[in-house]
């Protein structure tokens, strides 16, 4: 029910700021997001009759979430959330402005602001029948770098699906797109650039839990398990929604492993220093 309730309420709000040209996204970010902040954030719960639609949705979720969920996790649920609808007025001023992103810019929106990368990991922990994390395990580099790259990989997993955005062509927050305009190639070509960077996160992920599963107790461990689980289920959501079904898509499929010598650190410091997580050996790799 709690998994059910954040993906109806976080995908139908995020849907509206994805909606028409970057000014009618600007006016609707402008009109609504103050509400929703308020039906997040505010220690008294303002009165949800009298907000938007959307806002109040965001306000019975947060009641259920403080009635049903451990604390710890419901309230960095419910952070991210906030996070979220706060750094979409960013993307949409970028959209705005028709400058685009860097790929270094990309990922740090990512994983420091844009749609909370960090957000995700409490939804796992909250509805994976994992218990609740002990706190030094969900704060060791290992799990929160995990916890990170699954956020940050479902996020540019989906930029497959669009490769020209659903947002229109004036909207440059898309890996590819971003790729394309930086190194100056087509879209096919910065697709495969794309494509190179995401398989070396994938493969980092999987290699970084086989490491540190046999450490951590079992909640923690299950938890891990999930983060993998999640991965799976968004590409098979978004292969087969609606949102995306009818657009030109760049299919992912199973494909044998890339060679272990290919998976070194890609040229972006954000993500790279989590290479350095790895032990030198025991990693599962030759």
């Amino acid at each position: 029910m709690f998994f059910n309730l954040g993906v109806v309420c976080s995908l139908s709000i995020d849907d509206q700021f994805d909606i028409g040209g970057p000014e009618e996204r600007q006016k609707y970010h402008t009109e609504v997001a103050p509400q929703l902040l308020a039906a997040l954030d505010d220690p008294v719960m303002p009165d949800l009759t009298e907000l938007h639609p959307h806002a109040a949705l965001a306000g019975k979720m947060r009641q259920y979430t403080e009635r049903h969920a451990a604390p710890m996790p419901g309230r960095l649920f419910i952070d991210g959330f906030a996070n979220t609808i706060r750094d979409a007025g960013g993307e949409i001023a970028s959209a705005v402005r028709g400058k685009p992103f860097t790929v270094d810019g990309y990922l740090d929106r990512i994983i420091n602001g844009a749609k909370g990368a960090n957000s995700y990991g409490p939804v796992v922990e909250i509805c994976g029948n994992t218990g609740t994390l002990p706190d030094d395990e969900r704060e060791h580099p290992a799990i929160a770098a995990l916890t990170t790259m699954m956020g940050l990989l479902i996020t540019v997993h989906l930029d497959f699906y669009t490769p020209w955005n659903e947002k229109g062509p004036d909207d440059h927050y898309n890996l590819i797109k971003i790729i394309a305009h930086e190194k100056g190639g087509t879209p096919d070509e910065a697709a495969v650039l794309a494509m190179e960077l995401t398989n070396k996160l994938v493969d980092l992920f999987f290699r970084l839990s086989a490491q540190i599963t046999p450490q951590v107790s079992p909640p923690t461990r299950r938890y891990v398990e999930n983060l993998g689980g999640f991965l799976r289920g968004n590409l098979d959501w978004a292969r087969w929604t609606q949102r995306y079904v009818n657009r030109s898509i760049i299919l992912i499929d199973r494909t044998e492993p890339p060679a272990s010598h290919t998976m070194c650190p890609p040229p972006y410091p954000l993500v790279a220093k989590w290479w350095d997580l790895l032990d030198p050996v025991g990693d599962g790799q030759p």
